[in-house]
């Protein structure tokens, strides 16, 4: 199981975002797919960890302003 963001270093979220990068990719590449189909693709347990991640380091980064 995945250890929850907020009980993360900000160097660890750095590191996890790098780990779920290539899960990213690949559901972004899926946009190809939708726009030839029309039906969303569901997303990868990686791109939402990737997705979660980012969301955490944008919010403390907006803490520090």
């Amino acid at each position: 199981m995945d250890r929850p963001v907020q009980w993360m270093t900000a160097d660890e979220l750095r590191l996890e975002l790098l780990r779920t990068q290539g899960a990213w990719e690949a559901q972004v590449d899926d946009v190809d797919a939708f726009l030839a189909t029309g039906v969303v693709p569901p997303e990868s347990p990686g791109a939402i960890r990737h997705r979660i991640v980012a969301a955490e380091l944008l919010r403390r980064a907006n803490e520090l302003e």
